[in-house]
């Protein structure tokens, strides 16, 4: 977000049997209580059922149909993508070497999105490693092009309205401002940082490169902090960077210029309660996470609209890249998905939470930067009841989103953003419970679904 200002589901994890209706779905708790062999089997058929169903040949069936032809290049590309199924699928990695594995040892795909998203290193202007794993995961999938300050569109095709799914790519963080003869750094911050929270902290500078340079933020030990400073804040203009040089010429030598971005070194990694997570940057990269998600799953559907999925940069500075974006895109509606703020801590009323983890996906229809199409955050909110997906509402006294350009771009578009609350956003680590994301992309697709030609059209008639 700019600084301004559910039930878990039954997911099929594998397919094992025949049935007059198809192949037998089986829960995560049912596949975690097979034999190691059983599991081998149910892997095996569940690859094979979905390959048929996508119309795609699996590596053995490629072995059968030419046994002692050699595998070209471009066969072996065919087997790898015959095994991935990456479409709408949650992956899994067959056990190997004897050992036994258990679903809860294996990364979900939601997982494996939502680790390499928040690990990537992406500040407001420096997004590409962020835009690289966007097409990287839709390639195949539509036509990309981006605009001219490097925000990303990949358009699925289709006749009917342009709907764009969208959430922005960059992650609050610093640049490097000045080099002391001693060998430290000065930072700004891009993006809105409460300086309480920096203080010590780990940080990675990104040189032009490429190369990857960890630093600590320093700070006086308790032992020489006079009484007066010891309950002070202190301004981010007094803190330096210690990446360990010890002059400034080892530094220049390190590759570090001034201007290099900086962002936070946090690893996303799961917590004692299960489905909860913690990383940095998950404003917004579940929104990145969730955009890719939702893509893979329409891709195999015919529908009534025109799908654009899209990354946007620089919303951390005020949202500067939805303002490009919307003009290249023309949206006729726009879905914004973000990482919200979460109010069920401390601190907070508790009846006044309207973000709270584990409660489902925030639908928002009002904040200082936009005032959501009413028709369509209702559609919102009657497509998650309808779907029985676990939402909430919310109202915001600050903050903004992408929403605040792209609802005026153009002669308007109608805009809602859904959310996944997340605590202690603009740090470096923040809370997720990943039932809330999955809502987010149920959400997304539900959605999205129900944008057809007529739909749309409602949604601005005023006369």
């Amino acid at each position: 977000e700019w600084f301004f200002g559910f039930a878990r589901r039954r997911l099929p994890v594998a397919c094992h049997g025949e049935s007059p209706t198809g192949p037998k779905l089986v829960t995560a708790a049912e596949y975690s209580g097979r034999r190691e062999d059983q599991r081998l089997v149910d892997l095996g058929s569940c690859r094979r059922d979905f390959a048929e169903a996508a119309g795609v040949e699996t590596s053995a069936a490629l072995e059968e149909k030419s046994p002692s032809e050699p595998a070209s290049p471009r066969k072996k590309e065919e087997r790898g993508r015959a095994l991935k199924l990456r479409s709408g699928v949650n992956h899994f990695s067959l056990p190997c070497h004897g050992r036994p594995s258990t679903l809860s040892s294996m990364p979900t795909n939601s997982e494996t999105l939502l680790k390499q998203f928040t690990e990537a290193h992406g500040p407001p202007g420096f997004e590409s490693e962020v835009r690289a794993l966007f097409v990287e995961q839709l390639e195949g999938l539509g036509q990309f092009s981006s605009d001219r300050t490097g925000s990303v569109v990949c358009d699925m095709g289709g006749e009917g309205p342009r709907v764009l799914l969208e959430a922005h790519m960059d992650e609050v963080g610093f640049r490097v401002q000045s080099i002391t003869p001693g060998g430290f750094l000065r930072m700004i911050a891009v993006g809105g940082w409460w300086s309480h929270v920096v203080l010590a902290q780990q940080l990675v500078v990104k040189t032009r490169s490429g190369e990857k340079i960890v630093g600590v933020v320093g700070s006086k030990p308790p032992h020489f902090l006079p009484q007066a400073e010891r309950g002070k804040v202190m301004p981010l203009e007094s803190m330096f960077v210690d990446i360990g040089a010890t002059s400034k010429e080892e530094v220049e030598d390190m590759g570090i210029q001034l201007g290099d971005p900086i962002a936070p070194r946090t690893n996303f990694e799961p917590m004692g309660r299960k489905g909860r997570f913690v990383a940095k940057a998950f404003d917004n990269r579940v929104g990145m996470s969730a955009v890719v998600e939702a893509g893979q799953q329409l891709a195999s559907e015919k529908s009534g609209n025109r799908v654009l999925l899209a990354g946007s940069v620089q919303e951390e500075l005020g949202l500067r890249g939805a303002k490009t974006l919307a003009r290249h895109a023309r949206p006729d509606v726009a879905i914004i998905l973000e990482g919200t703020p979460a109010d069920d801590t401390p601190g907070f009323q508790k009846d006044e939470s309207q973000a709270t983890v584990e409660a489902g996906v925030q639908i928002r229809m009002h904040d200082p930067t936009a005032v959501m199409n009413p028709r369509l955050a209702d559609l919102a909110i009657t497509t998650a009841q309808e779907e029985n997906i676990p939402f909430q509402r919310a109202v915001r006294r600050g903050g903004g989103t992408d929403a605040g350009e792209m609802h005026l771009s153009g002669e308007g578009v109608p805009s809602v953003v859904l959310g996944v609350p997340a605590r202690y956003i603009h740090s470096h680590n923040s809370i997720i419970d990943i039932a809330d994301y999955r809502a987010m992309v149920d959400l997304s697709v539900a959605l999205i679904r129900r944008l057809g030609p007529g739909e749309v059209s409602d949604l601005v008639k005023y006369l």
